[in-house]
């Protein structure tokens, strides 16, 4: 079974995350998007905004401008335009 999701954040630069979570929250066009592991595959596309990825021990946050997250039960893959950690 699976407990975690492989979750990857890339743009045309650089891979700005590669990691494990337990629940990672999308910006979706239609609103906020929450996938944990075993979702249903789909391809999805995204608005600037948020991308949460929640671990077992902290909640980190990374901040797109568009693009496109191929979510499988596994895996989560985000294509963005840009991307930076949002340290708050």
């Amino acid at each position: 079974m699976v407990d975690n999701l492989i979750v990857t954040i890339v743009t045309p630069e650089k891979e700005v995350y590669n990691g494990k979570a337990a629940m990672v929250v999308l910006p979706a066009f239609k609103g906020k998007m929450g996938v944990l592991p075993r979702h249903m595959p789909m391809m999805v596309a995204l608005r600037s905004g948020e991308v949460k990825i929640k671990t077992d021990v902290e909640v980190k946050s990374y901040l797109i401008d568009g693009g496109l997250a191929e979510v499988t039960g596994e895996t989560v893959k985000v294509i963005a335009n840009t991307a930076e950690n949002n340290r708050q």
